[in-house]
C-alpha cells in the first residue's frame, strides 16, 4: 500500500479460516509467521481495518480478484479488459 500512497485502507476478506486465525492466533500456531507478517505489514499503514464479508456479499471484489490473479497474471487485467464486465457486475450488485 505504501507504493500506492494509500493511508486509509479497508481490507475485506471472506475466508472464515482467516477470520478465525486473526481472532484466535494461538489456535493457529502453524500460521504464526504468516500472521505476524500480516500485522507487520499493516503497521506501515496509518489507518486500516480488516472486515469479514460473506462470500455472497461482494461478488464484484471477488471477480476482480479472480481476474487479476487468474493464470498467475499480476498485471492489472481490470484496467485493460475489465470495464465491460465490471460495470455490468457493479450495476447488478447495486440493485441487490
Amino acid at each position: 500500500m505504501r507504493n500506492l500512497r494509500q493511508t486509509r485502507v479497508i481490507f475485506e476478506f471472506s475466508s472464515v479460516e482467516l477470520r478465525d486465525a486473526l481472532q484466535s492466533p494461538s489456535r493457529y500456531r502453524e500460521h504464526h509467521v504468516l500472521l505476524e507478517n500480516i500485522h507487520y505489514l499493516l503497521s506501515d499503514i496509518d489507518s486500516w481495518c480488516l472486515r469479514f464479508a460473506s462470500p455472497s456479499e461482494n461478488t464484484t471484489a471477488r471477480e476482480i480478484a479472480v481476474s487479476v490473479t487468474r493464470d498467475n497474471r499480476s498485471h492489472s487485467r481490470v484496467a485493460a479488459y475489465g470495464l465491460r464486465w465490471l460495470s455490468t457486475l457493479m450495476a447488478m450488485e447495486s440493485v441487490s
